[in-house]
């Protein structure tokens, strides 16, 4: 029954990819999220400001 189970999802899932082809386009659009990697650096950014912290500390 286990085997079953699987075997129907996967099937239903070629269904939808056979019935929708459109349906592999939309997966297309999460290589767009790729551009959000670079927007990662930006947070190292954020250490940059302990740094000012730093001077501030030094004054006092």
């Amino acid at each position: 029954m286990c085997s079953r189970v699987p075997r129907e999802y996967v099937t239903d899932q070629a269904k939808l990819l056979n019935s929708n082809p459109f349906s592999v386009e939309p997966v297309s659009p999460v290589s767009p999220v790729s551009p959000v990697s670079p927007v990662s650096p930006v947070s190292p950014v954020s250490p940059v400001s302990p740094v000012l912290n730093s001077p501030e500390i030094e004054r006092k």
